[in-house]
């Protein structure tokens, strides 16, 4: 038979399993027989491929597995890996493999993509773990939330961010917490660890939160050097603010060791233009110095010495009394210490009338004391009389303060002194008091009261002054 192309032959209708076939087998032409090929381990049926070898298409990229219309319905992968190649030639390939029955994903960034309402679940405990190699920590965050479809973001505005969020242009960047239900609340916690990532400890005192803007490194080691920003604000407001609603506040809880309900609460309020502080407010200052206001709009400590060349007021705590009786006072007995009282009351502040008598101090400090009377002799001879201070009871030392009356006129009339004490008294303590005594040689002294009359108002008794000085 003459020489024919593979074309040019007869197509054959059937096998019946005996017909030869030629094949090459050791660099020899032999013949087979289609029940060879039948038989063999690698039987080709319209119901699947069963191989002893690899599948490999003969040129890169130049084959697939199933198309979009015709799918396989499951792909069974052993413990080896699916290694996708990248679409840029000489990338690292994208490697899915089985760890410990869990997937991992290595030599590639991982992108989601979904439709669904629920593109991404966790099951089990639930906890999602992002553990990084190295990175440079001056270029890029760890983590990065970009909120716009062009994938606009700066870089990282201080180094070693972990996590940074970016909104599309002209939109707000919120982070919200909702919490529903009575016993349900939202919770951010900044911690300051002890120790080191290798080897924690337990969570020390101090910092657990800052906020500041980059650049600001004023003794706080924040920001970065050499740059500046705009000035930073925290901003608390109340929305739809109306006179009837709650004013805007700041509020801080202490509690006792193991207990859960607060036995102190302070807090900052605004109310209209007003900022209130309720609860005591307190620094902590060097002895004998304040707080200033420099020209960069910052506190700094000051000497309460450097501040009489600029000062004509006081910074002492405002306590004050003034009081006076409305009834003549008599000496009950010649010789013996009587304690001057007083019946009324013009203003007060920071220091008390007890028992008429008793002056009591809410705080410690010092106070000046001024004291005037008008005294009466109703004798024919001069009459000595003293006055003097007591503190808690004790006589204040060195306080007393004599007066001598003239006997009275030829024609009857009583004579009068005028009597002024002025002296400066240390309180220590919150509760310390002092009261007026008395005393005179003749019981006909006294210290009369006398009303309204030509024009003139009352004329107390006597009169008492006390304001803290320092």
């Amino acid at each position: 038979m003459a020489d024919k192309k593979i074309t040019e032959l007869t197509e054959a209708d059937a096998f019946t399993g005996v017909e030869p076939f030629p094949i090459v087998q050791g660099s020899e032409t032999k013949k087979a027989y289609a029940s060879h090929i039948r038989d063999l381990d690698t039987p080709l049926t319209a119901s699947g491929i069963t191989v002893s070898g690899d599948i490999v298409p003969t040129t890169p990229r130049g084959a697939s597995l199933g198309t979009v219309t015709n799918p396989f319905s499951s792909i069974f992968v052993s413990s080896g890996s699916i290694y996708v190649e990248s679409d840029i030639p000489g990338s690292e390939p994208g490697i899915i493999t089985n760890v410990g029955g869990d997937i991992s994903i290595d030599s590639a960034g991982f992108k989601l993509i979904s439709g669904s309402t629920t593109p991404f679940r966790l099951f089990r405990e639930g906890i999602i773990t992002i553990r990084t190699d190295y990175q440079d920590p001056t270029s890029r965050p760890l983590f990065e939330i970009i909120g716009n479809l062009e994938g606009s973001a700066s870089l990282a505005v201080n180094p070693g961010t972990l996590l940074q969020t970016t909104a599309y242009d002209g939109q707000s960047n919120r982070t919200i917490f909702d919490s529903y239900g009575s016993s349900s609340f939202s919770q951010l916690n900044l911690r300051s660890a002890n120790g080191s990532v290798f080897s924690p400890t337990t969570t020390g005192e101090g910092v657990i939160g800052r906020i500041g803007s980059s650049g600001w490194l004023d003794g706080i080691d924040f920001g970065i050097p050499g740059e500046t920003a705009l000035p930073t604000r925290i901003d608390f407001y109340g929305e739809g603010y109306t006179s009837g609603s709650r004013p805007t506040s700041i509020k801080m809880y202490t509690t006792d060791e193991g207990e859960l309900d607060p036995d102190g609460i302070a807090s900052l309020e605004l109310n209209k233009d007003r900022l209130y502080v309720l609860g005591q407010l307190s620094a902590s200052l060097q002895e004998n110095y304040v707080w200033l206001g420099d020209s960069n709009n910052r506190n700094i400590e000051t000497p309460v010495s450097s501040l009489s060349t600029y000062l004509t007021g006081s910074l002492v705590k405002s306590a004050y009394i003034s009081c006076y009786n409305t009834g003549s006072i008599s000496l009950l007995t010649s010789g013996s210490e009587q304690v001057i009282d007083f019946t009324s009351i013009w203003t007060e502040n920071g220091i008390s009338l007890v028992d008429n008598n008793k002056f009591t101090f809410a705080e410690p400090g010092v106070y000046k004391l001024e004291f005037l009377t008008t005294i009466e002799n109703d004798t024919n001879d001069e009459q000595d009389s003293w006055f003097w201070i007591k503190l808690n009871g004790t006589n204040f030392p060195n306080s007393a303060t004599k007066v001598t009356v003239r006997k009275q006129k030829s024609n009857g009339e009583h004579t009068h002194q005028l009597v002024s004490i002025s002296i400066l008294g240390v309180a220590q303590t919150a509760g310390d008091y002092v009261q007026l005594y008395w005393t005179g040689e003749d019981t006909a002294l006294g210290m009369p009261y006398e009303v309204a009359a030509g024009g003139h108002p009352a004329t107390p008794s006597v009169t008492l002054n006390i304001i803290r000085v320092g």
